[in-house]
């Protein structure tokens, strides 16, 4: 039996010990995990939860368990707004490749600026989880509609930690301010990223639903900026809100119940970043090829050198053409503009760049590309 997926993690000590799973067991309740939650978290009404539960079920329940994305989806997005503004700052020559192939690269996230990003999160977590018995009291509350839920989403968690490690791919995108930095850019992120090679930035109008994000097994969701008594208060507040919705979380299929925990931890692990970046205001698409799988996302995987280091990369499609069911996320729907960086070579790329998204099919490619005239050094 193959026993590669799982290992014996930090919070072993706290659950009852169970034998190692195989990768068929570990796919298994991955699976149950992503069905209960994916559609949720993916702000696309899936179509799997929405069998399941109602509408209000489905805010009531991103409300108990993962409080912060509810709240800043809901002020992002408000009641009535279809869609919001995204930037992704990147080089100018993953820019052209994104343009050309109608494809958002995801890497890995032990490959991004801060390695230990995610590191950092799952530490975080722990050390709360640890203090002033939250993880008993997080135990209690949950037990109490389904025994053994608890001790199975944090045994699940634990022991596959080392696939989350090192097999979730993630695309970075922040929040945009159209009136503020839609000529050019932000400061902060221009100093920040490909600081060595010409740099843009690409911007996007990210629809708050889109029911494709499940086919594609993708969770969209805000990075949190905390340290550790932020994140405390945060569980905390779950803890209270699961104890004053006993009675509608003990009505919840187990598996359910089991789902939320398990993403509850995970968006814990993979989105809490040092308070120090919240010039960033990142939001995370985030993909987990064995914890979700997705045969689309299979067919759009290549090996691509970044910055001299070649490495695995998924390609969110953003092609209708290629992809049934994309229509909301085809590229030339919801590009916005692009913001040239500081370069001796503004009007070249600029001239690139147009040429490059009249062929993509964006029509008005022209009116779309801007240089940045902001005073730093190229």
């Amino acid at each position: 039996m193959d026993r590669g997926c799982c290992d014996v993690g930090p919070w072993a000590k706290h659950a009852k010990a169970i034998a190692f799973l195989s990768k068929s067991e570990c796919a298994s309740l991955y699976e149950s995990a992503a069905r209960a939650t994916l559609p949720l978290l993916s702000s696309g009404g899936g179509r799997t939860l929405e069998m399941i539960l109602s509408e209000e079920q489905t805010g009531q329940l991103s409300e108990i368990f993962t409080p912060t994305v509810k709240r800043e989806t809901d002020r992002l997005y408000g009641k009535d707004v279809a869609s919001a503004t995204f930037v992704h700052y990147t080089s100018a020559e993953t820019a052209l490749k994104i343009i050309r192939e109608k494809r958002l690269w995801m890497r890995n996230a032990t490959s991004m600026s801060d390695y230990r990003e995610i590191s950092h999160g799952h530490d975080t977590l722990v050390r709360i989880i640890g203090q002033n018995d939250r993880f008993n009291r997080l135990k209690a509350a949950v037990e109490e509609c389904a025994s053994g839920t608890y001790a199975q989403a944090i045994e699940m968690f634990d022991k596959n930690w080392a696939d989350t490690l090192f097999n979730t791919f993630i695309t970075s995108l922040s929040e945009h301010d159209v009136k503020r930095e839609n000529q050019h850019g932000r400061l902060s992120m221009w100093r920040s990223f490909a600081v060595d090679k010409p740099r843009v930035a690409l911007t996007f109008s990210i629809p708050k639903a889109s029911k494709i994000t499940e086919r594609l097994s993708l969770i969209f969701a805000p990075v949190r900026y905390a340290d550790d008594a932020q994140m405390a208060d945060e569980f905390d507040a779950v803890i209270k809100n699961i104890e004053a919705n006993k009675a509608m979380l003990c009505e919840l299929d187990p598996k359910l119940l089991h789902g939320f925990l398990f993403t509850m931890l995970l968006l814990a692990a993979v989105t809490v970043k040092h308070p120090g970046f919240h010039e960033e205001r990142e939001w995370r698409a985030i993909h987990g090829p064995y914890r979700w799988h997705s045969e689309i996302m299979e067919q759009y995987i290549t090996v691509e050198p970044v910055f001299g280091v070649p490495q695995r990369i998924y390609k969110i499609p953003l092609d209708a053409s290629a992809v049934p069911g994309v229509e909301d996320l085809e590229f030339s729907r919801i590009f916005e503009r692009i913001i040239i960086g500081p370069s001796a070579y503004g009007s070249v790329m600029e001239d690139a760049f147009i040429r490059a998204l009249l062929a993509s099919g964006v029509k008005d490619a022209h009116s779309r590309v801007v240089i940045s005239d902001i005073p730093i050094r190229p």
